[in-house]
């Protein structure tokens, strides 16, 4: 090679130079310095590392205090067998969320704190590795089941409660109604500053973050739910518990039927489950007996809905709800299914109104618990058969959100079923897979009882959020949520903090709730 080429190769190469350092120097110093994120292996807690955490998809201290388990017999997962829980990554302040996307199934909540930020995700097993070895995650740490922590502190409490002789000294308060008030508002001293203050909570907003709060109590009611700036109730189902998924459209028929297609039809099993159903309603019991009821859908799969007003397509869906309750001494759970509608009744283009079958709900129940073992007492003649009606219903919309029945006459609920919420937290993913159409793709492949957890169709996380606030009540009908109490604790605290005049007979004489909040 002569001088002169030799020449020409030296200028390329400058002129090579000279046109990328400029351009590179940028990048390598924004790669380096704009995240400043280090590369030591960050701490993954013991707890991650057990089998029993996968288990459970969380810390469970102790598995017999578990409330939501995997459905028992007649209901099949299909699917992913990916074993998936949720963790907590604290993250560097500096680092982009971004840096977790490719490494988790989904994305919960960002909890920005003045140091770091905590993220809430779901994750696999085998990502646990790979997220501990991701600049800028500074600490993996588990989630921990509160159903679990619930039942524990109910059990601790009923141990108490047995000893009638102790806690009959906790009970004596002063009485300035018809009789003595719940000995709660003694413990907490409420009833001293009403008694010297004239102060019963007037213009007060209390939050209760427990098992869910029945305002169909009736120490509750509509008087007792806090609102937003736009009417709609302050009732917030942060685990989707009361999700009921519509899926079904139906015509009304010009006799005031509507005919629901049951090869459309699946439904939300909480806490994370979604199952195509058959044209059945069903109720389980476990505890006081075991039982397993199917009660096949009316004639021709007809529900009568007479006069309603609805423009458009009728939704149907089925609630499950899941409900954990003492029977006979015996601690008990049941699951049952609860038909359920959402129509626009005035011809705006949005879903505004739904009715529940309570009638026919009912009758599950006494189907189930009125026999021996159980020997539950319902009062009146609703739900002694099964009617497929939500003629006779009332409407729930906004500003009516209870959904109870008096069964007796007497002016009180005596079932409830829930209250309409204004807002829903979409832990379980199951309505954002609804709006994706991944339902609706999935699940006409499966036989009915067979489904998917709601977590195991997730890809991994792509940078967008996916655990999103929903309104209860969904405009386009693809679902609403009823809020509900599973374990009566959160409906208890409620009545303690704000319920109102009621008094009720307790077996330690009559007591009373009083407030205003």
């Amino acid at each position: 090679m002569n001088s002169r080429t030799c020449m020409k190769y030296l200028l390329a190469i400058l002129l090579l130079v000279t046109v990328i350092l400029p351009f590179a120097t940028p990048i390598i110093t924004l790669s380096e310095e704009k995240y400043n994120l280090a590369l030591s292996k960050a701490y993954v807690s013991p707890i991650l590392l057990s089998n029993e955490y996968w288990v459970y998809g969380a810390y469970v201290e102790d598995s017999s205090f578990l409330s939501f388990r995997e459905p028992g017999e007649g209901l099949y997962l299909v699917g992913s067998s990916v074993e998936a829980g949720r963790v907590l990554v604290v993250l560097d302040k500096s680092a982009p969320l971004t840096l977790l996307r490719g490494r988790v199934l989904g994305l919960y909540a960002v909890l920005p704190t003045h140091i770091y930020n905590l993220v809430y995700v779901l994750v696999s097993r085998e990502q646990v590795d790979l997220l501990a070895r991701t600049p800028g995650v500074l600490a993996l740490l588990p989630d921990v089941r509160l159903d679990v922590l619930i039942n524990k502190e109910l059990e601790q409490f009923k141990l108490y409660e047995e000893d009638a002789e102790w806690f009959s000294t906790i009970l004596q308060a002063t009485s300035t109604g018809s009789g003595d008030y719940h000995y709660t508002v003694n413990i907490t001293g409420a009833i001293n500053v009403w008694l010297e203050y004239g102060i019963r909570g007037e213009d007060v907003k209390l939050a209760i973050i427990d098992t869910g709060v029945d305002y169909g109590s009736p120490g509750l009611g509509l008087e007792a739910i806090a609102r937003d700036e736009y009417g709609l109730p302050l009732v917030f189902d942060v685990s989707s518990l009361g999700l009921v998924l519509t899926p079904v459209a139906a015509n009304v028929t010009p006799d005031g039927f509507i005919i629901v297609d049951p090869t459309y039809l699946y439904i939300f099993y909480p806490p994370y489950y979604v199952f195509r159903w058959n044209a059945s309603l069903w109720i389980r019991v476990r505890g006081c007996r075991t039982f397993d009821g199917w009660l096949p859908f009316p004639a021709d799969n007809k529900w009568y809905i007479g006069d309603i007003n609805a423009y458009g397509p009728v939704k149907f869906g089925l609630l499950l709800q899941y409900i954990s309750v003492g029977i006979g001494g015996v601690s008990s759970i049941l699951y049952y299914t609860v038909p359920v509608i959402l129509v626009d009744s005035n011809n705006d283009g949005s879903y505004d109104t739904l009715y529940a079958d309570t009638t026919t709900a009912l009758y599950l129940l006494r189907w189930a618990l009125s026999p021996a073992p159980c020997n539950v007492s319902i009062p009146g003649t609703l739900g002694l058969e099964p009617d497929f009606s939500f003629a006779d219903e009332e409407p729930i919309r906004y500003g009516s959100e209870v959904i109870a029945r008096d069964l007796d006459g007497d002016s009180l609920n005596d079932y409830s079923i829930g209250t309409l919420a204004g807002y829903v937290y979409d832990a379980a993913f199951a309505i954002i897979l609804e709006k994706l159409g991944t339902w609706k793709s999935l699940i006409p492949g499966v036989p009915p009882m067979y489904g998917y957890r709601t977590t195991g169709p997730l890809e991994v996380w792509s940078g967008e959020p996916v655990a999103l606030i929903w309104p209860g009540l969904d405009p386009l009908g693809d679902y609403a949520v009823i809020e509900y109490d599973y374990h009566s604790h959160g409906t208890f605290c409620a009545t303690t903090a704000a319920g109102r005049d009621y008094y009720a007979e307790t077996g330690y004489g009559v007591r009373s709730i009083s407030g205003q909040a």
